[in-house]
This record gives C-alpha cells, structure tokens and sequence, in this order.
C-alpha cells in the first residue's frame, strides 16, 4: 500500500483532513469575531465605554481629531493547544501491508483517528472562549505545572451574585425578567451598546421556565408554550436566548458543562461596529511550532521503537475582551 500510505499519512492529508472537519455548532462561533497575531506574544485593546461620535464640522474647515476613546493596551501570550495520537499497531500494520488495499478503507481509518484529536482541540478551545466570558481564565502548564490566570477586568457591578430569594432557584419569589432587564441597562448605560445575547445552560433554563412570575407571562397570550412566550418577551429587549449544551469531562473525570449550572451571561457581542475584528470578544490566532502559521492545524510523526505513526493536532490562540462593559457574567443560584 505504498501509495495509499503515502497520501493517508502525508502530513497534508492530516492537516487537510483537519481544516475540512465540519464545525460543530459552537456557540462561540455566534459571539467571537477573529483577528491573526503573527507571534505567540499577542496584544489587543481593552476600551471602557464606546468610541465617541465624528463631529459635526464646516465644510472648509480643518478635520477635528478623532477624540481617543479610554483604551488600554493589553499584552499576553497565546496558549498552546496541542495533543496526539498514536496509530494502533494493528491499523498500521494494514496500512503498511505490501500490495493493494482499499484506498478508501485505509483513508476512513486515519479520519477516526484524525477525528478524536480535533475533536479535543475544537472543544478547549471552546471552553477557553466561554470561560473568557466569564471575566477570566485559569489554566494549568502541563508542561510546568505552573497556574496562569487572565483576568480581563470586569467592573464588580458586571459580575453580580444574585443573594437569598433573589437566586433563581428561589421560583416563588426570584424574578429572572426583571434582572435580565437590568443587565441590559447596565450595559448599554456602561458599554455604550446594545445586548443581544443571553447565554445559558439547559439547568439554568430549566429555573427560567419553572419560575412563577416567568410563567406568569403565559396569562396575558392564548399561547401555551412558555419557551417561545420567554424568547417573545426577550426579543422586545433585542435579546436572543442561547442555550449552551456543551459539556467536557474535567480533570476529576466529571461531565462539566461549558457553561456552569449557577451562571448567566449577557452581553452586546456585536457592538456597535460591523467589523468582527471589533466585535465585543475575539479571538487572537497565532501561530504554532508545526506550520509556524496561525490556525488549526494536523501532523504526523513517526516512531522507530515501536514502529507506529502520531497525529498531532492542535492550534495556538487567546480569546481576549476587547469591550468588557458590554458583558455581564451573573451568578444566579
């Protein structure tokens, strides 16, 4: 199968295979614009409030200068995203068996391998980005072992611990409208901008749903369906719900959803820019060690001892908050 072998563990055949995967529907990718670092040392600008209008000026008169708006540069190193994974030596001896072999059968092989690695770098990444929305990140070195934290400064009032019947889980006597409301004022009196996303997992909307006085909506319409009477109600405040259903295997081995039971955010993702590399939240690409290009990428590595092929796959990059008062991160139970 010298031929077949050639193509299936060609490195471009991986990283091809890798950038043809069909995403997965991430709830990232409705939040996130993207920009391209060209090191692993990135920056980006942290701007409290919003950009000021042009003024009004006279038509032979010298163009005033953009009043700067209150940035921040920010500087931070990308994170590295990497794993592999070794060929069965029972795969690699059909794929190196002399003469021929089903083409097809022997490329379906590399793809379940290929998939289970970008699977793994698609879902941190992921869970980089919500974490991000959240107000910061913690991550451990596996290499050093060493904790890094990226905090990306949230005002205190953007990060509210909702207190004894006031928490969602208190149906009879919370009000989840009535904050839901207030954030979006908060961001549009702090950040200059309209909300437009609120996020949650299914727990969370599970309290939504069960809350007294959210079903107290279903008193005034001849609709029964309090689900699409709440995403009625939320579109008046130009809110879509988005409902988080991604959930990873901790460290502990325990199912965690990327979106923690207790938590809620609401923010202004598009701004009030058109451009995605202004939009609320980024994220910063980077180059990697492998293509030394920014992107996903996939590689193959063989081993002597024993006889066996690694795919890698993996992708370097920051999820940054370029307009932190335009997210709230509630803590609701």
């Amino acid at each position: 199968m010298a031929d077949s072998l050639h193509s299936v563990l060609n490195p471009q055949f991986i990283s091809g295979l890798i950038q043809q995967f069909p995403v997965k529907q991430m709830l990232s990718d409705k939040i996130y614009g993207k920009k391209i670092s060209q090191t692993l040392d990135v920056s980006w600008d942290v701007i409290h409030g919003s950009y000021p209008m042009a003024p009004i000026a006279g038509m032979n008169s010298k163009a005033p200068m953009c009043a700067p708006p209150n940035i921040t540069n920010m500087k931070g190193t990308a994170v590295t995203v990497k794993h592999k994974i070794a060929i069965k030596a029972s795969d690699m001896l059909l794929l190196r068996k002399p003469g021929t072999v089903n083409d097809i059968y022997g490329q379906q092989i590399i793809l379940d391998y290929t998939a289970r690695v970008n699977d793994g770098v698609d879902f941190r990444m992921e869970w980089l980005k919500m974490m991000a929305l959240t107000g910061a990140i913690a991550y451990v070195d596996t290499e050093t072992g060493v904790q890094f934290t990226i905090d990306y400064g949230f005002q205190g009032s953007h990060k509210p611990t909702l207190l004894t019947t006031n928490k969602w889980n208190d149906l009879a006597n919370s009000d989840p409208l009535k904050d839901v409301a207030d954030w979006v004022n908060l961001i549009m009196k702090d950040g200059g901008a309209a909300a437009n996303k609120l996020i949650m997992n299914y727990t969370t909307l599970q309290l939504m749903l069960n809350n007294s006085k959210a079903r107290d909506l279903l008193k005034y319409t001849a609709t029964t369906d309090l689900l699409a009477r709440i995403k009625s109600y939320l579109t008046g405040y130009n809110l879509e719900l988005e409902v988080s259903f991604g959930v990873y295997t901790a460290s502990n081995g325990v199912n965690t959803p990327l979106v923690a039971d207790n938590k809620v955010i609401v923010c202004a993702s598009e701004g009030n820019s058109s451009s995605p590399s202004e939009k609320t939240a980024v994220f910063i690409d980077a180059p990697n060690e492998y293509t030394m290009n920014p992107g996903k990428y996939g590689v193959t590595i063989d081993e002597e001892d024993p006889k066996t092929t690694l795919i890698i796959a993996g992708q370097n990059g920051l999820p940054v908050i370029q307009f932190p008062d335009r997210i709230v991160c509630a803590t609701v139970a």
